[in-house]
Formats: structure tokens, sequence, C-alpha cells
């Protein structure tokens, strides 16, 4: 009986894996045998064999079995996975409900295989449940367990939350009676907040049921009550009648053993109430058996003969082998209690003629204890000896053939599982690697603030590499002109620093001067400006590696709303040193995002800043603006006057290319920037055009798809 839940269980995960799969309207079998008739390929009757046998392994199991055999011999000839697996799915069920598990074994085997081949995880789901379930009918328990855990694996990848907890459930259950409490609970404990909300309270309840058994084999009689009222509390007689019954059975037997006679028979009682009402005949026993133990241990004569009449009247010869076990053991320990010592000793011989001197009623202790009191009694103290020799020779036999079993099983998990394991180490060795490439990687990062004083230095070098490469290239006959843009390529350069140093400085004299008004984000923003640096290494090859078609993005999805308004702020404190006049208008709602690299466009935002800031005259106006238009992303910076002829527009962003002294030599631009920025812009699949502003000076229109 104190595995009935346990069994419950498993049913309610093996409904919930064959639903799943079978959860459609199906057509009838008239209808399917029709269908089979007409078809004359495999390809096209291997289908309809599924639906035959999906349709009939309830109640047909013959005819399910014939036609699944038959397509088994087609799929010997043809590569259909998907669809073996979900016929042996169903097929296999029909020989486990035979108890032919050899049959059974092999085709989860098989199942298993073609439905990894398929990649049909509702068809793996099915063939791992099958296979556990043969092997807990088996009692090869450490099978079973491995195969639970493959399903669990399986359920956790289609995101079945319930049968993931129903499968937890019957891990727990196995490694209960593996005598593995520990690990019991810790299964116990998974699958509790799984089925939570679960509309089948009686599968939450029997959780935790099960973690108060846990605690009753511990001892921990408290902790076990309060568990048993818990899942007691969740259900009630009319919906869950059986969970309801076996609940008050845990409560009677707990307080039994805590001495609180009185409550154990009072939750005695109400089992016994919902046995009766609906004829639960089989519980009704258990109940009894239970009932007159405790009227034993309580010396009530009258209690025993009305439990042991009550328990005659429901002795049929259909009784299971367990229930006529602890029938002869309750008559012997009656008959005993009655001191009619020849009566206790013809049922406590049965027991001992059968070799079962122990169930899941009684110990092996308590069986030996009665039969040694009853021979005693009647003067057989060499009977009685030879019993306790016998009992003693049949449990060493026992205990080594369980022994065995479980190292068979381990050796065959063994050599199933070797390569499988083989495979995971490596795995895992990759992983360590991976792991120690991030630590690797974090410790670069904490090493950020040495590498900027180096970055000057690097940058030089970089420059005079590119630089070098570009010469070797030319033809001998250099112009003059080539010379010129050597030297003002190094100008250039000036002016990649001079921006982020700039805004630099500014946040770090905020904090030097104790003015800035959230230190916590001026901190930020000066790590922000750290990954400039950073990135602008790479961004002074930029060009190059763009001729090259190897220019990288790190994409990421980006709330614009947040990100923009930091660029606007940027925006505006480096406005403020050119006393010009800043308008922001980010027409976003909170929650649109986009995909870009934010670093990148970080930085061609803070070179057309640059370029506004520098260029336009003071007292001025710049106007910045953001936008959605259907999937695009458009950024305009506009700026008053000077403005540049069309001409020159045409050209801003050639690379070198400066405009007349009024808005280049006299403010030292490279003419770098703006390249750079148009090649950003693409890299993203954008555009960037430059036209003439209604402000009077230059305007600047971004557009970037929201989807890199």
């Amino acid at each position: 009986m104190r595995y009935f839940a346990f069994f419950l269980a498993l049913f309610i995960n093996f409904s919930i894996a064959f639903n799943a799969v079978s959860a459609d309207k199906q057509p009838s079998l008239d209808e399917l045998l029709a269908q089979l008739a007409t078809v004359e390929t495999d390809s096209e009757k291997l289908p309809i064999y599924t639906e035959i046998v999906k349709a009939t392994w309830r109640n047909n199991s013959e005819l399910a079995a014939d036609y699944g055999q038959q397509a088994l011999k087609l799929h010997d000839n043809n590569d259909a996975p998907d669809q073996e697996a979900q016929l042996i799915g169903f097929l296999t069920r029909v020989y486990l409900d035979r108890r032919d598990l050899i049959t059974a074994e092999k085709l989860t085997v098989r199942g298993i295989k073609a439905a990894k081949q398929a990649g049909n995880e509702r068809a793996l789901t099915l063939n791992l449940f099958n296979k556990a379930h043969a092997y807990g009918l088996q009692d090869k328990l450490v099978l079973a367990l491995n195969s639970y855990q493959d399903l669990a694996t399986a359920y956790q990848k289609v995101g079945n939350t319930l049968a993931l907890g129903s499968v937890y459930n019957n891990i727990g259950t196995n490694y209960f009676k593996l005598g593995d409490l520990k690990a019991a609970f810790d299964s116990f404990q998974k699958a509790l907040p799984l089925t939570e909300k679960s509309p089948n309270r009686g599968n939450y309840a029997n959780i935790l049921m099960n973690i108060g058994r846990v605690f009753y084999h511990l001892e921990d009689y408290q902790q076990s009550e309060a568990n048993y009222l818990l899942g007691l509390a969740e259900i009630d007689q009319a919906s869950y009648p059986i969970s309801f019954l076996e609940a008050h059975i845990s409560l009677a037997r707990l307080y039994n053993k805590m001495g609180q006679y009185a409550k154990s028979l009072e939750h005695f009682r109400t089992s016994e109430q919902v046995a009766i009402k609906h004829n639960y005949h089989g519980k009704l026993l258990v109940n009894y058996y239970g009932q007159i133990g405790l009227a034993i241990e309580l010396k009530n004569r009258g209690l025993q003969d009305e439990l042991m009449a009550k328990i005659e009247t429901l002795v049929t010869p259909n009784l299971t082998n367990n229930l006529k076990d602890n029938l002869y053991y309750i008559r012997a320990l009656y008959q005993a209690e009655q001191k009619l010592w020849q009566q206790a000793e013809n049922n406590i011989d049965i027991i001992i003629n059968n070799n079962v001197f122990e169930s899941r009623y009684y110990s092996l202790q308590e069986s030996l204890d009665l039969a040694i009191k009853i021979k005693s009694e009647l003067g057989k103290l060499e009977e009685a000896n030879s019993i306790l020799q016998e009992s003693l020779t049949l449990y060493k036999k026992q205990t080594e053939e369980n022994k065995s079993s479980l190292l068979a099983q381990y050796a065959q998990l063994y050599k199933v599982s070797q390569k499988e394991q083989e495979v995971q180490q490596l795995k895992e060795q990759s992983l360590l690697q991976q792991n120690t490439l991030l630590l690797e990687q974090k410790q670069n990062r904490q090493r950020l603030f040495i590498f900027v004083v180096a970055i000057v230095l690097f940058i030089s070098a970089l420059l005079l590499f590119i630089q070098r490469n570009r010469n070797l290239t030319r033809q001998n006959n250099m112009s003059q002109q080539l010379l010129n843009d050597k030297k003002q390529f190094f100008a250039d350069i000036s002016h990649e620093l001079r921006t982020p140093l700039t805004v630099f400085k500014l946040k770090m004299e905020e904090l030097e001067y104790d003015i800035a008004d959230d230190p916590k984000a001026v901190y930020q923003l000066l790590h922000e400006r750290i990954d400039s640096f950073n990135h602008l290494i790479n961004d002074i090859s930029l060009l190059a590696q763009n001729d090259q078609g190897e220019l990288e993005l790190n994409v990421e999805t980006v709330e614009l709303l947040p990100f923009f308004e930091s660029r606007a702020a940027d925006l505006t404190a480096l406005a403020s040193k050119h006393n010009l006049v800043v308008e922001t208008s980010l027409l976003l709602s909170t929650d649109t995002r986009a995909n870009f690299d934010p670093a990148r466009i970080r930085q061609v935002l803070v070179n057309l800043f640059s370029n506004a800031c520098r260029y336009t005259d003071s007292p001025g106006l710049i106007h910045f603006q953001v936008s959605i238009t259907t999937d695009t992303l458009e950024l305009v910076i506009e700026d008053s006057a000077p403005s540049l002829s069309e001409q020159q527009l045409a050209k801003v962003f050639d690379r070198l290319y400066r405009t007349d002294k009024s808005r280049s030599r006299k403010l030292g631009g490279s003419g770098l920037g703006l390249s750079i920025c148009q090649n950003l812009v693409q890299a993203h699949k954008g555009n960037i055009i430059a036209e003439r502003s209604r402000l009077g000076g230059i305007k600047i229109t971004i557009h970037l798809p929201l989807s890199a």
C-alpha cells in the first residue's frame, strides 16, 4: 500500500506523456482501415499504421500488436524514424500491459534511437517513459532511475513543467525504495514547485505526503505530521477519494507511532468510511489490518473481535498475494493474542512455507518474533530455532540477490552510457576552458586603466604601420598632395583623441570640484568613456578593415530611450562649453528597442556632436532628433550657420577631406571623423547623408534598420 502513491504518480505521468502526443481529434478505426486499403506505397502506409496502433492499444491490444508488428517490418526497409518512434511509443504499451517486459524493453531501445534520429522530443519522452516503466515493473530501480533522469532532461527541452514535476516525483519514489532518503527528499523538493500550480491537486498533495513519508522514516514525526496535513488540505473526498483515504491511513499510522492512539483510531475510521462508500475492498482490508494492529496494541479485545469479523467478510479468492500474505499474518497475530496457539500456528506456517517473512505490511522482525512466540508456546523450540535459521539464510540469500541485481544494473548502465559519459567529460572540459577564458577577459577589463595610458603610444605605432603600408602601395611618383595628406593624417588622430578626452576631462572636473549631481552616474559615464577609448584603438584601423571587409560589430538589443537620453546629455554638456543651445526631440516610447552595436553608434554620435559644436558659430543652436519610421531608426543632427556649398556637402564623407579655413583649418578638423561615421553606419546596413539645414548650417541624417 505504501507504494500506491508511486503507481498513481506513474499513471499521471504516463497520461501526460501520451495525451501530449494524441491530443488532437483522431479518425475512427474503420476510417483508418479504409485508408490503409487504398494506399500502395510504404511511405503512405506507415503513418496510417501508427494511427491504428494509437487508436487501439488501450481497447484492442491484439489488433494493435498485429498491425504494430506489420508496421515494424515495413520500418525495417524504410527510413522513417519519426513515424517509427511514434509507433513504438504506443506499441510498447501493449507489451507493458501484458507484462511481456523483454519485448517491451527491446522496443524502447529501438524507439529511443529512432526518436533521437528524427529529433522528435515528444516521441522521445514517450519512449523514455516506457523504458523507465519497464524497468520499474522488473524492480530494476537503478536502471529506472537513469531512464527517468533522461526523461526529465527531455521534458526540460520541450518545456513540459507539469510532466517534469511528475518525473521528479517518480525519481524520488525510486530513491525512497532504494533507501536513499536524502536523494528521495531532494527529488520531491524539485517536484513540489513544478506541480504547485497544477489543476490536479491530488498530484501536488501526493508529493507533499511523499515528503512526509521521508520524515516518517527519519523518525521526525512532527515534520511528517505537518507534511501529511498539508497534503490532506489540498484534496477533498469527493474529487480525490483514494488520495484522501491514503492520507488518513498515513496519519493513522503516524499517530500510532507517536502514541496518540485516539487520533490514530479517528483517522483509521475516516479512511474506513471512504473505502466503504466507494467500494474499495482492497483498501478496506488494508485499513482493517492497520486497525487490528492498533487494537492489539491497546489490548482492546472487543475491538479486535469486531475488526477480525469485518476482515473475514472481505476475504475472497481474488485477493492479491500481498493481501493474502498479510491476511495469514493478521490471523496469526490475532489468534496468538487470543492464545489460540494451534490456529495461530496454522496461519504462520503458511507464511513460513511460502518464504514470505516480510511484506509491505509487516517487517521481517515482526514475522519472526510472532513465529518464534507461537512455536515456543507450543513447546516446539527446535522448530522455532529452525525457523530463525531458515529466515536468516533466506535473508542473506535475498540480500546477495539484491546486491547482485544492483551490481548488474550498474554494469549495464555503465556499458550503455560509457560513451555518453566520455562525451560529457569533453563538454565539461570545454565549458571549463570557456570559464577560464571569461575569467581572463574579466581580468583584462580590470587592467583597462593601465591600458589607457598605453593608448597614445599604441595608436602612434599603429598609424605608422598603416601609413607605411599605404606608402608601399603608392606609385613612385607620389604627389605633393600625398605628402600633405600624410601630415594631415596625424592631425586626424588628434581629432579622434580630443573628442572623448574632452568629455572625459569635463566629467573628471565635475568630480574634482564636487559639482556632479549624481557622482555614481558620472563614474558610470567615465567607465563608458574608457570603453570608448578601448573601441577607439580598433577604430584607428577601421578604414583599412572596412576596405578589406573585416569590420566587426558587437550587435545587441538596445533600449532606445535611455540610450539616446544619455547621448543627449553628452551633447548638452559639450555644447555648453561652446556657448551653444541644444534642442532635443526624442520621439520614442519607453519599450522601443533596436539591434545595433551601442559602442559604434555612440562613436558616430560623439563625432557628429563634436563637429556640430566645433563648427557652429557662437551663440548658435544645435537640434538633435530621434524617431521611428516604420522599421527604421532615424537620427537627425542640425546646427546653425555657417553652412557648406552643395559641392562641399557632396565631399564631406570623403576620406581626409577638409573644407575651407572657416570650418576646418581654424578649428583643427581632420577630415577623418565623418568618413569613419559613414563606414560605421554602412556597416549597420544604414545610410548617412549631409545637406543644408533649415537652421542655416549642416543637417546630418542617419537611417538605421531596427533589426540588424
